[in-house]
């Protein structure tokens, strides 16, 4: 090969490399990495896997009026006779599908949490659970989507309302710094 054919190939190539910039650039919405990508699609995978499995206890409620999505879980067994255990293995499994956004898991995350949260009596029944819980606030108040930023807030008063829940989240607010001022900087206008 001479010199001057080796010039034409690397510039086709190039040509087809910036060809290929073009297209991804061009599309709209906000840019994410693959692993931002990668990591919503292996939670949003995993969380589908234990619902359509019935890890989660829990199926949606059908029972809304026409034309209207279902917001309300139907539990397996009672939430306020569950013991701590289970508890806290559900709330992990939850607080990990916080930040997905796809239908109907999305509202199977929420509610979930929710429902979780609202009957839990005692610090005991979220404590080995506190540090998923955490994690999964963080995420979602970094996340694009402002709805799920404030069900994040919405969660933190949740948790903060358990009765002796509050002092056990100092050593986490370290972790909770960041992104709150992150979310009072960007959204404070919009809440």
């Amino acid at each position: 090969m001479t010199e001057g054919s080796l010039r034409r190939i690397s510039s086709k190539k190039k040509v087809k490399f910036v060809a290929s910039l073009k297209k991804r650039s061009s599309s709209t919405g906000a840019i994410r990495s693959s692993n931002e990508r990668e990591s919503e699609t292996r939670e949003t995978a995993r969380f589908r896997l234990q619902f359509t499995q019935g890890d989660l206890h829990c199926r949606l409620s059908h029972n809304t009026p026409p034309g209207h999505l279902p917001r309300k879980l139907e539990w397996d067994t009672d939430l306020t006779l569950m013991n701590d255990e289970q508890r806290c293995a559900l709330l992990i499994k939850f607080s990990d599908a916080m930040g997905i956004m796809s239908h109907p898991y999305r509202i199977v995350a929420e509610q979930g949490m929710i429902d979780l949260l609202s009957t839990a009596t005692s610090v005991n029944s979220v404590m080995a659970a506190l540090p998923a819980i955490v994690n999964g606030i963080r995420f979602t108040l970094l996340h694009p989507d402002q709805s799920k930023r404030v069900y994040a807030l919405k969660i933190m008063c949740m948790l903060t309302s358990i009765h002796g829940c509050g002092p056990n989240l100092v050593p986490f607010y370290g972790r909770l710094l960041a992104p709150l001022r992150k979310y009072l900087h960007t959204d404070a206008e919009n809440v």
